[in-house]
C-alpha cells in the first residue's frame, strides 16, 4: 500500500510517547503531524475552517487521558463537525481501562489501542482505519454517481414523457375529427374509436412511465410538484 502522501495526527500530551508512535508510524512509511493536546488538534485539522478539509489529515491517534480536554471529548467534538466527522479515529487508552473501550466506541472512535504500544499491532490497525476510511468514501462516492444517474434516468424519463405526450394530443385530436367526420370511408367506421382506444392504451403507459421516473430520481429543487403537474395536463386532455 502506497502510504507516502498518508498524514497521521498523533494527540498526546506526553512528548516520549508522541516521538514513540512517530518513530514507528514513519518507519512504516507515513507522514505524522503531531499535537500536545486537544486544542493544538483542533488547530491541525482547522477545526473552525471547513474549506481546509482536516489539512490532508486521514488518521487520528488520540490518547485518552489528557489534561483540560480529554481524548474522548476531543473525540466526540471532532465527529461534529461534517467536514471532520468521516476521518477515523484510534483512542490509545492505558493497561486494561476496559470501560473506556465502550465510551471511545460511543464518542465515534473505529478502534482503541493500549499502551505500552506494539509495533506490528498499532501497524494493523492504523492499516485497518485507513482501510475503512477508503471504503466509507468508496461507498459515498458510489451512492453519488448512483443518484446521479437516477436524476439524468429520471430527467429523460420526462423529456420521453413529453415526447409522447404530444404524440398523444395529436392522436386524440384526429380520433375527434374523424369521429365527428361524416364522410368516413367505408368499411373504416371504426377507425375513430380505434385511434381512441390506442390513445388510451398509450395515455395508461405514460402514466406508468411517469411514475417511474419520479420513483427513481428525486425531483430537482422546484419541481417538487412537477409529478401533480403533468398528471393535471393530463387529466385536461380531451376525451
Amino acid at each position: 500500500m502506497d502510504t507516502e502522501k498518508t498524514k497521521i495526527l498523533i494527540v498526546d500530551d506526553y512528548r516520549s510517547h508522541r516521538l514513540l508512535l512517530n518513530a514507528l508510524l514513519e518507519k512504516a512509511g507515513y507522514g505524522i503531524v503531531m499535537a500536545a493536546s486537544a486544542q493544538e488538534a483542533y488547530e491541525c485539522l482547522g477545526l473552525a475552517h471547513p474549506q481546509q478539509r482536516g489539512n490532508g489529515i486521514e488518521l487520528i491517534l488520540m490518547h485518552i487521558f489528557m489534561p483540560e480536554t480529554d481524548g474522548l471529548t476531543a473525540c466526540a467534538r471532532i465527529k461534529k463537525e461534517p467536514h471532520l466527522r468521516d476521518i477515523p479515529l484510534l483512542i490509545v487508552t492505558t493497561g486494561s481501562a476496559e470501560e473506556n473501550i465502550s465510551e471511545a466506541m460511543d464518542c465515534g472512535s473505529v478502534g482503541f489501542l493500549r499502551k505500552p504500544i506494539c509495533e506490528p499491532e498499532l501497524v494493523a490497525h492504523v492499516r485497518l482505519a485507513l482501510n475503512w476510511k477508503r471504503e466509507v468514501e468508496h461507498s459515498r462516492e458510489i451512492a453519488s454517481e448512483l443518484a446521479h444517474t437516477n436524476k439524468i434516468l429520471g430527467e429523460s424519463a420526462v423529456a420521453v414523457f413529453h415526447g409522447l405526450m404530444e404524440s398523444l394530443r395529436k392522436m386524440i385530436s384526429l380520433g375527434v375529427i374523424l369521429q365527428t367526420c361524416r364522410a368516413a370511408a367505408p368499411g373504416e367506421a371504426d377507425l375513430p374509436a380505434r385511434i381512441l382506444r390506442a390513445a388510451d392504451h398509450m395515455e395508461a403507459h405514460l402514466d406508468k412511465l411517469l411514475t417511474l421516473a419520479f420513483n427513481g430520481a428525486q425531483p430537482a429543487a422546484g419541481e417538487t410538484h412537477m409529478e401533480e403537474k403533468v398528471r393535471d395536463r393530463m387529466e385536461g386532455l380531451p376525451k
